[in-house]
């Protein structure tokens, strides 16, 4: 027998707002301290002016095509030697993706328990 007065709150937009919020800042959280390491963390090479450690920065994540997108920067401006170092003297901006791109889920689970959107 069918309980009457029984019903769905579909929750669904909520839901996707909050994924979606706290993908965005669990995002930017992980690439500007990627951005962050490899501005102090590289051994390969050392930069005279500071120039290079300098233009090494993000891009806040967006929305984009259904993806949530956000990324560590470099070597723009004055500072193209930048890439010359990373190429010719050790990967910096790899190296710091590396140690910090893998903790994008403990932020992203974090972010989540915080709620908002």
């Amino acid at each position: 027998m069918a309980r009457r007065g029984s019903y769905l709150i579909w929750l669904g937009d909520k839901v996707q707002k909050r994924v979606q919020g706290s993908a965005m800042r669990a995002i930017d959280e992980t690439t500007e301290a990627a951005a962050q390491r490899a501005r102090s963390h590289h051994p390969g090479w050392k930069s005279v002016t500071g120039t290079a450690e300098g233009s090494i920065g993000t891009n806040r994540a967006r929305l984009q095509s259904k993806r949530i997108r956000g990324n560590v920067t470099g070597g723009e401006g004055d500072a193209f030697h930048l890439l010359i170092l990373e190429v010719k003297r050790g990967a910096a901006l790899r190296s710091a993706a590396d140690v910090e791109f893998p903790h994008l889920q403990e932020r992203l689970h974090r972010e989540y328990a915080k709620g908002g959107g």
